[in-house]
């Protein structure tokens, strides 16, 4: 029995083997191992340490693995949040500021304006509410296409993966856009009484 062990491991079939059984895990993390197995047999080293050794570099690179994913959860999240909620939340916010700004100036004489310059006269700008609605629906739309772009290129790594996010996202962002509308009118409208 052990004679056949022996002539087994010389005439390289069990090499053979595990050659043939790595050539499919090329591109995986245990293709390595498989080939520094493959050396050992050869060189008849020890093989003891020599797995000892790819265990642990296995099991510090699953470890890698886990931070890395962590890390780029943590952008995804970030970018989602901050191209379907931050950004119209704060045009809206933006969009309720200058309405409400332009509806006082707009009560205001140019007479009842104290400078403390005389010569210095201080008109209230007219401001298109539709012009800035529509800009900002655009801008929300931009942002929230190129934060889709980004999660796909940060999940998939590749840019051609966030195309379908983009929908999704225009979609979420737009609809937080303007119920953060409705909510800051009507907050501020009972506070303001406006």
């Amino acid at each position: 029995m052990i004679a056949h062990f022996y002539n087994t491991v010389s005439d390289g079939v069990i090499n053979d083997r595990w050659s043939k059984m790595s050539r499919g895990l090329r591109k995986t993390i245990r293709f390595l191992p498989i080939r520094l197995i493959v050396e050992g047999i050869e060189s008849g080293g020890s093989m003891a340490p020599l797995l000892d050794n790819i265990a642990q570099d296995i099991q510090e690179t699953r470890a890698l693995n886990r931070k890395i994913r962590a890390s780029v959860l943590l952008y995804t999240t970030l970018f989602i949040i901050a191209a379907c909620v931050g950004a119209p939340a704060l045009f809206s916010i933006s969009l309720f500021l200058v309405s409400s700004l332009a509806r006082f100036g707009g009560g205001m004489q140019a007479s009842q304006v104290v400078t403390g310059i005389s010569a210095l006269k201080i008109s209230v700008p007219t401001v298109n509410k539709t012009l800035l609605e529509i800009v900002s629906m655009i801008s929300i739309a931009v942002n929230a296409g190129f934060g889709a772009l980004m999660v796909g290129l940060l999940e998939k790594e590749k840019v051609k993966r966030g195309f379908a996010l983009v929908p999704l996202f225009i979609i979420v962002a737009l609809a937080i856009f303007f119920v953060s509308r409705i909510v800051i009118t009507n907050l501020f409208s009972t506070i303001y009484l406006i």
